[in-house]
């Protein structure tokens, strides 16, 4: 909530891409792009969940029953390069003064 005591609503877009092409890294996972209105602008494409083991791709943002907002996506592989094929478990995420997405990992949320 602002100071005037109104919410700013923002408009999340999530996507995921193959390694190799994120300004000219080999990051994959879940990115986002932010605008003010659900037509766009948009801002420029930020990571929320990226690496170069791949390990978490294709996720989504979830309301839970306790009305907080979590995190889920496919699990590919693990930090061992071991394939997994599974759906994470959900991870809270917060947002910054700025508008930016944090998903909190199992080891900050405590």
């Amino acid at each position: 909530m602002s100071a005037s005591g109104y919410y700013q609503v923002r408009y999340y877009l999530l996507f995921s891409i193959p390694p190799g092409e994120f300004v000219d890294s080999n990051l994959t996972g879940t990115f986002y792009m932010v605008a003010d209105n659900p037509l766009g602008p948009f801002s420029a494409p930020r990571a929320l969940w990226a690496d170069s083991v791949k390990r978490l791709y294709s996720g989504k943002l979830v309301q839970g029953p306790d009305q907080i907002w979590y995190f889920m996506s496919w699990r590919n592989f693990a930090l061992d390069g071991s394939f997994l094929g599974d759906i994470s478990e959900p991870l809270p995420i917060t947002v910054d003064e700025e508008g930016n997405l944090i998903v909190l990992e199992p080891a900050m949320v405590h």
